[in-house]
């Protein structure tokens, strides 16, 4: 039989991770905070979660609405191109309802071939109702506010394949 005398030494272990239990990211074992906890996303439906649970629901009855534009737009966040396959980009009204939804095409020529541009096809039934955008980004499963407007114009066209509005 082997016998040990050994006696404790008084070190201490120290793990870097996050220590916040409300974080996503909470690691009970941790002992030292290193600032990367992860509070979630602001989800679809405006509500903070760790997991969103997948693209919203932004939809419309087409027969609501009389009258239709159309923009082709490349989306930007923070400067750089949002190229997703299965992005949105969704327009509303001033009282939050959907006015379009976009989808996603793979410009395959021209000065903008190889990037992803939205094509959207707004609704209205009056000239000049004010529009709103906002924009999921299916890589994050989160929706982001866009700071861009516009103001509808009935058969109005803003930017093309060749010409995308930015």
């Amino acid at each position: 039989n082997f016998i040990s005398d050994h006696r404790p030494l008084g070190i201490r272990l120290y793990f870097n991770a996050c220590t916040d239990p409300e974080a996503c990211n909470y690691n009970p074992d941790a002992t030292v905070d290193d600032g990367s906890c992860n509070y979630g996303n602001i989800c679809s439906d405006g509500s903070y979660a760790c997991e969103c649970g997948g693209a919203p629901g932004w939809e419309f009855n087409l027969s609501d609405y009389t009258v239709n534009s159309g923009v082709t737009a490349i989306v930007y966040i923070n400067g750089d191109v949002q190229d997703g396959s299965d992005d949105i980009l969704a327009a509303f009204d001033d009282a939050g309802n959907v006015r379009g939804t976009s989808f996603a095409l793979d410009v395959g020529f021209g000065p903008y071939e190889g990037t992803v541009v939205h094509e959207i096809s707004l609704r209205s039934n009056d000239e000049g109702d004010h529009m709103t955008f906002k924009f999921y980004d299916a890589s994050e499963d989160a929706v982001l506010d866009i700071s861009e407007g516009y103001t509808f114009a009935i058969n109005d066209i803003v930017g093309s394949m060749v010409a995308p509005h930015d």
